[in-house]
Order: structure tokens, then sequence, then C-alpha cells
């Protein structure tokens, strides 16, 4: 290895979010919790010359960048969070976790992955804090 590089990918999401909301005191504070489904498109390489850099595995063997970025694209997530505010101003917290395997398509395709691929298992499961403004009217 010549050196460590940090490789930027994007990744567009969309989700929609089907929250229950219990009062704990009523017009104040409520805790929002339930399922999200979420669509994203492929992870995207910010940089086009980084696509034929080696990513190096945990288990000592290594794929090519651009062999990364066909992840699944439907995904179930949870959330729970909780909205604190007074009249038309509040504000939310919300902590999102995904029940999928969102690398679970990479598994299984080692013969695309090429010679230095070996045995993969693929595993991520997002994680995401959000924090929110709201404006009622």
């Amino acid at each position: 290895m010549a050196g460590d590089k940090e490789i930027e990918y994007n990744l567009f999401a969309v989700q929609l979010a089907f929250l229950f909301h219990a009062k704990i005191a009523p017009n104040l504070l409520t805790i929002d919790a339930g399922p999200m489904i979420q669509y994203n498109g492929k992870l995207d390489l910010q940089s086009d010359n980084e696509e034929n850099l080696y990513v190096y595995l945990n288990n000592g063997n290594s794929i090519l960048a651009k062999e990364l970025e066909e992840i699944s694209q439907i995904n179930l997530n949870g959330a729970i969070g909780a909205t604190l505010g007074l009249g038309a101003f509040k504000f939310r917290a919300q902590y999102v976790y995904g029940f999928t395997n969102i690398l679970n398509k990479l598994n299984g395709n080692e013969a695309e992955f090429g010679p230095h691929s070996g045995n993969t298992d693929f595993k991520g499961n997002q994680a995401m804090i959000n924090f929110m403004a709201l404006i009622t009217f």
C-alpha cells in the first residue's frame, strides 16, 4: 500500500415516514416513533478518477472503489424522536436506524469483484441523527 486515502461517495435518498405521535405535554412535547421506507440511488463516487482505487477490506482482501456503487435501493428504517415547541415554532430531534442491510446487494457478487475480493460479507445498517425546525401555520 502506498498510503491511505479517504474515498467519498454521494448518496441521494428519499424517505417516507409513518410516525406516531404521543403527546407527553399537550402543545409542548411529543414523542415520535415509527417506520420509514427509504429509496436511494447507488453510491456515486465524488471523483471519477478514484474509481480504480482499491478499497481494502477487513478480511485482508480488496475491491475497486467503483464496485461498491451498487447497493440495495429499498430499505426499511425505524425512527424515534421528540418534538418540542410552543405555537407555530417547534424543534424536532430524531434518531433513524436502518433495519435492513444497505450493502446486502454487494453480497454474493465475488465473481464481479474480481480476483482480489475473496469471500465478502458486507454489512451496513444506517444510523442518522436529524435536527429540524418546524414552522406551522
